[in-house]
């Protein structure tokens, strides 16, 4: 079983480098520059779509169909999806490609860049909270 669940890692991962590969040749003449300001918001987007699919209630049912795979395929996208660091690749990999495809993108990374923000300055507050004496 294990030799099982190694090959399929290495199939995502395989599939990973491919789509890394294909996108620099894709975007190898277009100018990669972004500003610190956009960079901040590709990783608060990340860090948001990440926390969706790891530990969001909204994201159950995802998480649920791939845990019920026991071998496999499945297994191997249930273990990433359980994943915060194995997820947050994708997911940097997928907002990174939607904003050199299209401005279009920008809405959403937009949307999901102040989600992300909310949700750290809720954290923070909840840990500023929790030091001050009732």
């Amino acid at each position: 079983m294990a030799k099982k669940a190694h090959f399929w890692h290495f199939i995502t991962s395989l599939v990973f480098i491919v789509i890394i590969i294909l996108l620099t040749i894709a975007f190898h003449s277009k100018p990669l520059s972004i500003s610190t300001f956009t960079f901040i918001l590709l990783i608060l987007a990340a860090f948001r779509l990440t926390h969706l699919f790891v530990y969001d209630t909204a994201m159950d049912f995802t998480r649920d169909y791939f845990d019920k795979s026991q071998t496999g395929f499945g297994k191997s996208m249930s273990e990433l999806i359980h994943c915060p660091w194995c997820t947050s690749t994708w997911m940097a990999l997928i907002i990174l490609t939607l904003y050199f495809i299209t401005t279009y993108s920008m809405f959403l990374i937009l949307v999901l860049a102040l989600a992300g923000a909310s949700v750290v300055i809720e954290i923070v507050a909840r840990l500023i909270w929790k030091k001050i004496p009732n």
